[in-house]
């Protein structure tokens, strides 16, 4: 199955920041994006992108020295 691709507003919209924001992070490489048509048709995002920024990170266990023995 083919994954699907968003727009600039859309992320910006499912990520709750400023499509600035999201356009700021593809050039810096914290999103992946494609530059497609020239800057006219914009970026577009896989939505795979979108749901790794919105997954919860792992917590870890603060470590104790006085449990590790």
């Amino acid at each position: 199955m083919a994954e699907g691709f968003i727009t600039v507003p859309v992320a910006a919209r499912q990520l709750g920041v400023h499509p600035q924001t999201v356009r700021a992070w593809l050039r810096s490489g914290k999103l992946q994006g494609r530059l497609i048509g020239g800057t006219k048709s914009g970026y577009r995002i896989p939505q795979s992108e979108i749901d790794a920024l919105l997954a919860p990170l792992p917590i870890e266990a603060p470590h104790d020295p006085k449990l590790a023995a």
